[in-house]
């Protein structure tokens, strides 16, 4: 799983897994597919979704594993639920504005809150049951890490709840909530396990 806004216009792109190091992956394939969700707005960054498939398959060890999709849900997550994101995206700022980018994946615990809760902060922007926020001070995804998972747990193991959607412009890690897409949705949970090869 992937954000839509992270469609690539050739169909070049690769993909690695089994390293905490860019550059070192264990395992690297080469893309074969983007699928962004045919719904997807660019303009209001909503249906911010996009499945991603491989030449071959992953070797399932150690290092490398699958993650499920979180359960279809009506409901939102409580306020302050516990969360989490990684990626390789901005991960230090620089007079103000992103200045350094990740070699090493990053990673942070961040509390997912509720739509209205995103609100009194984001008034205009799109706020659906297809985005999910999490804000916690000190912390937050920056540009770089879009498209990067956000997990949290369900029936004791780590699954995924969507992924990098949008924040802030210049990342600001205290009192703005960052925005993720929403596996849960229960129409968005459906799409993807009709169109992705899961292997559960």
């Amino acid at each position: 799983m992937c954000a839509a806004h992270c469609k690539q216009s050739q169909n070049n792109w690769k993909a690695g897994a089994g390293s905490v190091n860019i550059s070192a992956q264990a395992q690297n394939k080469d893309g074969a597919a983007q699928l962004p969700h045919p719904q997807y707005n660019a303009a209001k960054i909503d249906y911010d979704y996009m499945i991603l498939t491989i030449e071959g398959s992953w070797t399932f060890d150690e290092y490398v594993a699958p993650i499920k999709i979180v359960s279809p849900s009506e409901s939102e997550l409580p306020n302050n639920h516990p969360c989490q994101s990684s990626g390789y995206g901005y991960s230090q700022h620089i007079g103000g504005n992103p200045g350094v980018i990740a070699s090493t994946l990053q990673w942070m615990d961040i509390n997912c809150i509720t739509t209205e809760e995103c609100k009194k902060v984001w008034r205009l922007q799109t706020l659906t049951s297809r985005q999910q926020c999490a804000s916690t001070d000190g912390v937050t995804s920056c540009m770089g890490d879009s498209g990067g998972p956000l997990t949290t747990e369900e029936e004791g193991e780590q699954r995924l709840l969507g992924n990098v959607s949008w924040g802030h412009n210049k990342c600001s890690v205290n009192g703005y909530p960052s925005a993720y897409s929403r596996n849960a949705d229960p129409v968005i949970n459906a799409w993807i396990k009709e169109n992705a090869q899961l292997n559960y």
